[in-house]
């Protein structure tokens, strides 16, 4: 029975093979080369063996026409270089870390967190310091699966208070989107609850970062930018590794 026209050309279920089977490009044909000035540098295509004959391609030829050109022509954004602060200590290249203040262990953690938001929250310390003069200290960034487990576990069935309502994967700190901060006073020590945090957060807003004094219960040392993702959404993906051995600090709280 002839099949009608739409039954012809109606969507058919294919598999992948017949799919690249269908979309197969044809065989090249062969390519004659016109003769150059100089018939020594090519054989001339003259004849059906020497078409089918790999044939040399003059360098002012393969070289004709090429310029090279700005990367601005392309789009591709011009960063400016930012010098790091003569007081900076030194880390690895590509390093992310604030420009108004220099603390070694906020640099260290914010290595761990996740590089699309890495820069995020080394702006959003610098703007915390440059408007409220609050230098933040990061107690930690990166979690590991395991630690997660270990502070749930506080207060339900190991001993001491509970410190975090987040299960193994629920929280933003198992993909490097969140850190624990603390006001950094002189000499080292850390001060987390005469902070004014509301002031903090609105800093942290500016840069898309998401405030823990908002969850029930608060968490209001706990910031995390979550690039629009759900937990549930991150654990389909491959799990973060901590980039180097980087220790919490255990003078702080390690809520959420």
């Amino acid at each position: 029975m002839p099949q009608s026209f739409d039954e012809i050309y109606a969507p058919k279920a294919m598999s992948l093979d017949e799919l690249f089977a269908a979309i197969r490009p044809p065989p090249l044909l062969p390519v004659n080369y016109q003769p150059s000035d100089d018939n020594s540098a090519f054989t001339p295509g003259s004849s059906a063996s020497a078409a089918n004959m790999r044939q040399p391609i003059p360098p002012d030829r393969s070289w004709a026409g090429v310029q090279s050109a700005p990367l601005t022509s392309f789009g591709a954004p011009q960063t400016p270089v930012t010098p790091i602060a003569a007081n900076m200590p030194s880390g690895p290249l590509n390093s992310v870390v604030p420009r108004s203040y220099a603390d070694d262990p906020t640099n260290r953690r914010l290595q761990t967190l996740h590089p699309a938001v890495r820069q995020d929250f080394a702006d959003f310390l610098d703007d915390a310091n440059n408007q409220l003069g609050i230098k933040l200290r990061v107690g930690e960034g990166f979690r590991s699966s395991a630690k997660q487990a270990a502070e749930y576990a506080k207060g339900r069935t190991a001993p001491g208070p509970v410190s975090t309502w987040a299960r193994p994967g629920e929280s933003y700190h198992q993909y490097g989107m969140a850190t624990d901060l603390a006001q950094l006073l002189p000499k080292g020590a850390v001060e987390f609850n005469n902070v004014p945090w509301d002031e903090i957060a609105k800093i942290a807003a500016s840069h898309g970062i998401d405030w823990g004094g908002r969850f029930s219960p608060p968490d209001k040392g706990h910031f995390e930018k979550s690039l629009g993702h759900s937990t549930q959404q991150l654990r389909s993906l491959a799990p973060m590794m901590s980039p180097s051995p980087v220790p919490s600090a255990c003078d702080l709280p390690q809520p959420r």
